[in-house]
């Protein structure tokens, strides 16, 4: 019944060869820093997209800020003929996206007096709009959009 000796197969395994490939390793995680007084890309894009979406929920339809409207004195005669956003709804939009941290340290701390201030110099007077595109170049510093006036 009891055999002395080495009885069975004996198996050599190759740990070079495989049937299938080693895994890779995981990708690096892509980590953007926030400055205190410049925008982020990606800082960029949702503030851009924030005035998309308040832009559409105000006026029923959107991509204000691709498009580079001209005031005529036909459509500032009727303001309900002519949509926008005004002075109160861009600073509402910008204080709820600084609070929300996405905005620099620098914009997210200015008082609603002090955004006023700033957001007043992008008032068209006749129809009481903010121009979108202006606000928006001055505050990234470069021309972003295909319409935009700054060069």
């Amino acid at each position: 019944m009891y055999h002395t000796g080495s009885k069975g197969h004996e198996f050599k395994v190759d740990a070079n060869n495989r049937h299938y490939p080693k895994p890779k390793p995981p990708v690096e995680p892509t980590v953007e820093a926030y400055s205190d007084d410049k925008f982020s890309p990606t800082q960029e894009s949702m503030l851009e997209s924030a005035f998309n979406d308040a832009y559409a929920a105000l006026n029923g339809h959107g991509m204000l800020i691709y498009h580079h409207f001209q005031y005529t004195a036909e459509l500032t005669c009727n303001t309900r003929a002519h949509t926008g956003m005004r002075k109160e709804e861009v600073i509402g939009v910008v204080i709820r996206l600084g609070n929300e941290g996405h905005l620099p340290l620098k914009w997210s701390s200015k008082s609603v007096l002090e955004l006023n201030d700033f957001i007043d110099q992008f008032e068209d007077k006749q129809t009481l709009f903010i121009r979108l595109d202006d606000m928006l170049d001055h505050l990234l510093s470069r021309p972003s959009r295909p319409n935009s006036s700054a060069v």
